[in-house]
This record gives C-alpha cells, structure tokens and sequence, in this order.
C-alpha cells in the first residue's frame, strides 16, 4: 500500500495521506483518550453525503465450525461489530462493539450518530444518506434511510414502511 506525506501542517505525529482504494482500520487511541482516527479523518476533511453500514460476528476461538458440529457443541454468542463506511472517501467513519446474536436494527441509531460527525453540510442543514441491508429494518429508520423493510405477513401497512420501500426501488433502479 503506497503512503505518502501529506502536505498540509497538522498536530499529528505521523501524517499520511491515505489512497482512497484502500480501507483502513482507524480505531486506535492515544493516552488522551481521544482517537487518533478522528483526528486523522478531520485532517483529512473527510465529508460524505452517505455511508453504508453493517455488521458482522467474530469468534474469538480456533475452532472451526465444522469441528464444533462434530463435537456437538454450536456457538451460541460472537463478538458482533458495527461499522459505517463513508462511500466517497471509503473510510471507516464509525464503529461499535458488542455481543451478537441479535436484530441490527438497535445499532443503526449510533452508528449514524457516529456518521453524522462527517456529512457535509449545505447551510443549517445536513442531509445524510445511510445504506444498510434488511437486518437495520426498525423503529429508528429514517426517511432518508435506504433500508429494505421486512415484509411481514406480505404487505406493507405503514405509509413510513411503503415510502421506504419506494426509496429502495428508486436506489436500485439508478444503480446505487
């Protein structure tokens, strides 16, 4: 991975300026307490009008699954971990750790108040686009989240479900 030296004065021991194909994981911090990927994602000015968010498990054995099939025993807890990426810039803008299994609905709250650090703003306003899959379908979608409802028991009833299942269609049909 090619790193170069940024060229703007910064308060950062080491400063670099990160490829945009690449996706790094920023999530250490210094004895402040502050994180040293925030202070690099401001440097870097990173300003994005929409993210995607998702998350994935982790097992913290050696085991493989086939192996704990075989031995009767399944895994029944994981690390879970939520992150949102910025789709301009492809950094990670935000992350959250916890114990799966369970609804990712309840993270999309503080993974887009994580995001929001980062939107650009236009005046008083700022307009952020969150893409997630099905699993985020909640309560605390909204309406400029791009989110797939679940449809239960067939239809959509909710006029706040229906709009964004057109939303969704539009994302789709312009190729997002």
């Amino acid at each position: 991975m090619p790193l170069t030296k940024c060229a703007k004065p910064c308060n950062l021991a080491v400063c670099l300026t990160i490829p945009p194909s690449t996706e790094p994981s920023l999530n250490f911090h210094n004895s402040s307490g502050s994180s040293k990927g925030d202070a690099l994602l401001q440097h870097l000015q990173v300003n994005e009008m929409t993210v995607a968010v998702d998350t994935t498990g982790f097992r913290n054995d050696t085991a493989s699954a086939y192996y704990q099939s075989r031995r009767g025993n399944t895994r029944r807890a994981w690390h879970k971990g939520g992150f949102v990426v910025g789709t301009e810039s492809q950094l990670i803008v935000g992350m959250r750790v916890g114990r799966g299994p369970g609804s990712d609905a309840k993270w999309l709250a503080p993974l887009r108040a994580q995001a929001r650090r980062y939107v650009v703003r236009k005046g008083r306003s700022a307009r952020l686009w969150l893409l997630a899959d099905a699993g985020f379908d909640g309560r605390d979608g909204e309406w400029t989240d791009v989110v797939p409802p679940i449809r239960r028991g067939g239809r959509l009833r909710a006029w706040s479900r229906v709009l964004r299942a057109a939303l969704v269609e539009r994302a789709k049909a312009s190729g997002l």
